[in-house]
């Protein structure tokens, strides 16, 4: 559990010092920062001083601490957002005391799957309790990169937002174009099964545009990419486009808001 977490925090902030180190008891920090109670224990966070300070208990009794700092550059504030979801992941994955046997394989579990619920509380944002359709855009791209296409690793994007059409409102129309579905489609991790939907929207001149509901609304494409009839025609295999001629163009910065597997 601890080593997984530690090349977890390693592998998303990989300028970050992690110092760690086990305590009989969380008594030190019961008025610091803030505390997420899980079946199987707690887990918490504290940040002061250029230090966050990440504490969770463990399956005999002990608790873990972990202090990570950067010497001369500060954490960013994505970087302290996206630490700021830990209590909550680590609650959820915290081993209960039990047989050898059980405890190994709720520590099996736990690193599979932590890294993944990390970054879908922090894509997912705000307070709300479900962050099934990251996780499962998580799922579909992890299962990508074991593919090959023509030699080359194969790659896609999304753009993912619970408010689409705000999203689309809000944006300009001189960077990228936007073509919808003629009907919308329910994501799963089977719908990059076909190579053209992964070809023809690689995550870096394209993305699908998804919501919190996992429904795909359409592709969209950088203004310099200009895509050709055979280009749409072969995403109909996920679902006929509407003609280019009612296409809405937007875009803006994606940053933030776009999954891309490079």
């Amino acid at each position: 559990m601890i080593e997984g977490l530690l090349l977890t925090l390693q592998e998303l902030i990989p300028s970050v010092a992690i110092q760690c180190q086990t305590l009989a008891s969380a008594d030190e920090f019961k008025n610091k920062g803030f505390t997420k109670k899980g079946i199987a224990g707690s887990a918490g966070l504290h940040y002061g001083a250029g230090v966050v300070s990440i504490w969770f208990d463990l399956s005999h009794g002990a608790v873990c601490v972990l202090r990570l700092s950067r010497a001369h550059v500060a954490l960013t504030h994505r970087e302290a957002d996206l630490l700021g979801r830990l209590p909550d992941a680590l609650s959820a994955v915290l081993v209960s005391p039990g047989p050898r046997g059980l405890e190994l394989s709720q520590r099996i579990a736990a690193r599979l799957s932590l890294s993944t619920i990390l970054v879908a509380r922090y894509l997912r944002g705000g307070s709300a309790g479900t962050y099934w359709t990251p996780a499962l855009i998580l799922t579909a791209l992890q299962q990508l990169t074991f593919r090959r296409y023509e030699g080359n690793r194969c790659t896609t994007g999304f753009v993912y937002t619970s408010k689409p059409h705000l999203y689309r409102k809000g944006l300009p129309i001189d960077e990228y174009n936007f073509i919808p579905f003629a009907k919308s489609i329910r994501m799963s991790t089977t719908k990059l099964g076909s190579p053209a939907t992964f070809r023809y929207v690689d995550g870096r001149n394209s993305f699908y545009l998804i919501d919190n509901w996992q429904t795909l609304f359409g592709f969209l494409w950088h203004a310099t990419q200009i895509p050709s009839a055979w280009w749409i025609a072969a995403l109909s295999c996920m679902s006929c486009p509407s003609s280019v001629k009612g296409q809405v163009a937007f875009g803006r910065d994606l940053l933030g808001t776009m999954m891309t597997l490079k």
